[in-house]
């Protein structure tokens, strides 16, 4: 029998974020009791863009006492793991965050009825073992075996999702999409890096549809699998598709500063385990995500 989240208790945790926000608002939407964990003093800026109204626990995650305690009052039905640091600079907060936080929260839901442990991952996980891999892709890799090794170790049922590149509403500004759209708006040049390595872009709806997946279906106890779409496309491509959805031109120019060294020319996805174990499969293409956030971006630019 498939589970239904409607009056369901669920905890999430990095839950101001982009993704974090957007799968609060189809929780809420169908039914579900939702716990949203901030940082202390987060603003949650994204709640109040998307009138969001869980019930809000400013907890400092990496204080282990405190989020075991927070699961031990609650005993929620379903935990969503996003909280994540990505200070490369600094590899102990990596670790507290990213790692130990992260072990904490699964050892901390043991309880009876508990369906299952959703941790959200990072397509950099791949790269752990190349010589170029940062700290942060090396953190998560680490993070990601630790749960699989505790997860069976404690019975806990446990899904990880490895998300590709992410793009929707409400995306950070200093992202590729946002400034695109901020440079057809204003005619400033765009920044981008002189490669023309590719990424596969997923848009936000379809995460969240995918998190609803591995809760709902009748998956193995640990089941781990990419959140992609299976098309790769470079950074010149979408800004072709841009200009050609807004009818403007975005002036660009070569900056050196902006390859990060973890792009790469191609990545290797396998949708298999997300087709085969939980019944889920991309539903929007780059085209069609690009063209709702600038139909947005039009209504919003017109009012």
């Amino acid at each position: 029998m498939q589970f239904d989240v409607r009056n369901a208790s669920v905890l999430v945790t990095g839950a101001g974020g982009f993704i974090g926000s957007h799968l609060i608002a189809a929780l809420l939407a169908r039914g579900a009791t939702v716990h949203a964990v901030l940082r202390p003093g987060s603003p949650a800026v994204r709640f109040q863009t998307l009138k969001l109204r869980p019930i809000i626990h400013h907890v400092d995650v990496t204080k282990v006492d405190e989020t075991a305690d927070l699961v031990d009052r609650l005993r929620p039905d379903v935990v969503f793991n996003l909280a994540v640091c990505r200070a490369t600079e600094c590899p102990r907060s990596l670790r507290q965050t990213n790692e130990t936080a992260a072990e904490s929260l699964l050892s901390a839901c043991t309880h009876a009825g508990f369906r299952r442990f959703v941790s959200i991952g990072s397509s950099l996980e791949q790269q752990a073992e190349d010589q170029t891999a940062t700290a942060y892709a090396r953190s998560r890799a680490a993070a990601a075996t630790k749960l699989r090794v505790l997860a069976k170790q404690l019975d806990i049922p446990l899904t990880h999702l490895r998300t590709y590149y992410v793009y929707g509403p409400l995306q950070d500004e200093g992202k590729l999409i946002p400034s695109a759209l901020r440079a057809a708006e204003t005619s400033e040049s765009l920044p981008l890096a002189q490669n023309n390595f590719r990424k596969d872009y997923v848009y936000v709806s379809d995460v969240v549809r995918a998190c609803f997946a591995a809760v709902v279906s009748d998956s193995p106890p640990y089941t781990e699998a990419d959140i992609a779409t299976g098309q790769q496309w470079s950074v010149q491509d979408v800004v072709c598709l841009l200009e050609n959805l807004t009818g403007r031109p975005i002036p660009t120019r070569a900056d050196p500063a902006m390859t990060r060294s973890w792009d790469r020319p191609d990545w290797n996805t396998d949708l298999a385990p997300a087709r085969n174990l939980l019944g889920w499969e991309p539903q929007i293409t780059l085209q069609q995500g690009l063209a709702d956030l600038v139909a947005n971006w039009g209504a919003a630019n017109a009012a």
